[in-house]
């Protein structure tokens, strides 16, 4: 195997794991959901306001609930 497999398969390996390692957390019966979103630079026109506003329709389809 040549040095830029492996460094592809190492660079790979260290993605998946760290990728399992991110669980969702229920506290106090809240879920809380963010958006990563541009609500004020050259991308807000796009993406600001309405990302936030399918995120909560998507809430609100779902029912508002979580885990019951």
């Amino acid at each position: 195997m040549s040095q830029r497999h492996i460094g592809f398969l190492a660079a790979f390996a260290a993605t998946v794991l760290a990728a399992a390692t991110a669980a969702a957390q229920i506290s106090d019966d809240v879920v809380k959901i963010g958006v990563l979103t541009d609500l004020s630079g050259p991308a807000s026109d796009a993406t600001g306001d309405g990302s936030v506003l399918a995120a909560q329709m998507a809430a609100d389809d779902f029912g508002g609930t979580v885990a019951g």
